[in-house]
């Protein structure tokens, strides 16, 4: 909801990068920004290391 309330994308990318551990996400994420463009990285908090 707090996402949804934001008035741009890059306020609610904000927000979400803020509270995303709150939320129980199992992704750890990170964001790079280059002027336009921006990548969002998304990783396995606890990657199955047996396969």
């Amino acid at each position: 909801m707090a996402m949804r309330s934001c008035a741009t994308v890059g306020e609610a990318v904000a927000v979400g990068m803020q509270w995303h551990l709150a939320s129980g996400s199992l992704m750890d994420l990170e964001i790079e920004r280059l002027d336009d463009v921006m990548a969002l990285r998304m990783h396995e908090r606890w990657p199955n290391r047996s396969c």
